[in-house]
């Protein structure tokens, strides 16, 4: 599929749906999903793609959808699946021995659950792999993975596999080099506490360290300050914006460029850079991406799209077929110039419903990007992390500073923040600056930061409406 364009790829012809053999003590024989199917409310099946359909001409699944639909399923028919444990986590979020369930954080309000089967897993996990071989990981080096908290979220079942194929391979004697040493990898996440993180990091001396782009620009923080004393040929960011500040940070404690992941739940790598750091490569064989406009039209190379949809061409399970992300992305202009036969993206600029809406000075509304509401933050490096929060009156900008930093910061950032705002042709509503010792990460299993934090109802789990696709019915 490389080189595929939106609505100019067809779709390829569909398979009707058949369910799972039943299996001798494996859920009665019943799929995860099978309620789910059919006329049931998952609208991707059996009868609906019978034709083929440009891809750009299908209807666009909005996330209140069946991600949503699925993740009810599995909160509530328990009774229809029996849940097992996954080994290398720990945990319970494996059903019929079979599927591994994953969470999303629920930042936009609305949280999906998302089903793979151990195949559609292996293939991800292939991709993973693939992904640190371009970044230049090799078998020999020490990876210190840091993700997410939760074991329901992907990130943590992704590092535990790659840490429990690792060790597999050590206590078999394939190992070689530094990994092939008697300490196993540590098992930390975003949410270990700081000083744990650094002294166990100081006494495993990583190679690679892929994490949260936060934790990367906060260990930073800490070899800049001499706590920490690692020496890493590879720091891989992803789950949250990678922003100028913290790749300078970056670049300042390690002398490295910081690699970039564009991730999701719902395709577990939409892109990445490579050693030679021209871009993130979109990994087109495995997932169809379209970056369009707030109208689903598609937007040109260069220019920052509203969101994504994607259609995951590994996940057969629990398919998603044009199924929208409100990421903000550019497209690179021109060909990749590694060779590769993808396109890459040269921005990835946070969430498009993190914008905020403010009174115009013409009188009317104006919609302000976050990248704009980012943007004065990168001119104080004394500043190690930020939030702003808007809830439809007031801005707040909490700030955790250094120590010894100048006591008008909070100041200088109120000044800089309402002429960036004006700069939009927004009248600034009234700004709050608070200095506080940290900020909360986000409740949920991601256990994200949030730069700019909105106001969203309670995370909720949707029943529909569900679009109805070419040929389908309701």
């Amino acid at each position: 599929m490389a080189g595929w364009r939106p609505g100019t790829a067809s779709a390829p012809k569909a398979t009707p749906y058949q369910p799972l053999e039943p299996r001798q003590g494996a859920c009665d024989g019943l799929h995860p999903l099978d309620d789910l199917r059919g006329d049931g409310p998952f609208p991707l099946l059996e009868g609906r793609l019978q034709e083929r359909v440009p891809v750009g001409e299908m209807p666009v699944e909005a996330a209140a959808g069946n991600a949503e639909a699925a993740g009810e399923h599995v909160d509530t028919n328990r009774g229809h699946a029996t849940v097992g444990e996954c080994a290398e986590c720990r945990v319970r979020p494996v059903l019929c021995g079979e599927f591994r369930v994953f969470a999303t954080a629920g930042s936009t309000g609305r949280r999906g659950a998302f089903v793979y089967s151990a195949a559609e897993f292996a293939v991800w996990m292939a991709a993973q792999v693939r992904m640190l071989h371009t970044m230049g990981v090799t078998p020999s080096m020490r990876v210190a993975a840091v993700g997410a908290p939760d074991p329901v979220h992907l990130s943590r079942q992704v590092f535990a596999a790659l840490t429990a194929a690792r060790a597999a391979a050590r206590a078999a004697g394939r190992a070689v080099g530094r990994a092939a040493g008697r300490s196993a990898a540590p098992d930390l996440s975003v949410t270990t506490p700081l000083p744990e993180l650094v002294s166990t990091l100081n006494a495993y001396q990583p190679d690679a360290v892929p994490t949260y782009a936060s934790t990367a620009a906060m260990l930073a923080e800490e070899q800049l300050a001499s706590r920490l004393r690692i020496s890493p040929a590879i720091v891989a960011a992803g789950a949250e914006v990678l922003t100028g500040d913290m790749r300078q940070r970056i670049v300042a404690a390690w002398g490295l460029e910081p690699h970039q992941a564009y991730l999701a739940t719902e395709a577990p790598l939409l892109a990445s850079t490579c050693a030679r750091q021209a871009g993130m490569h979109l990994w087109e064989d495995l997932t169809l991406v379209e970056v369009v406009d707030d109208r689903d039209q598609p937007v040109e190379p260069g220019a920052r799209g509203h969101k994504v949809l994607i259609t995951n061409l590994v996940n057969h399970t629990q398919p998603l077929i044009r199924y929208e992300l409100s990421d903000s992305v550019t497209l690179a202009v021109g060909t990749n110039p590694t060779g590769m036969p993808f396109r890459r993206l040269v921005a990835v600029d946070g969430r498009s419903d993190d914008a905020i809406t403010l009174p115009a000075t013409d009188g009317t509304t104006v919609t302000v990007h976050p990248l704009r509401l980012r943007a004065p933050f990168g001119a104080f490096p004394d500043v190690i992390q930020y939030q702003v929060a808007y809830d439809g009156k007031t801005l707040t900008v909490r700030l955790v500073l250094r120590d010894g930093s100048s006591a008008d910061i909070p100041g200088q950032i109120h000044s800089a923040l309402t002429r960036a705002l004006q700069a939009a042709g927004a009248t600034p509503p009234p700004i709050t600056t608070l200095r506080v010792p940290a900020i909360d990460r986000e409740p949920g299993p991601a256990g994200k930061y949030k730069l700019v934090k909105l106001a969203h109802p309670a995370v909720q789990l949707a029943t529909g409406p569900f679009p109805v696709w070419p040929g389908g019915k309701k």
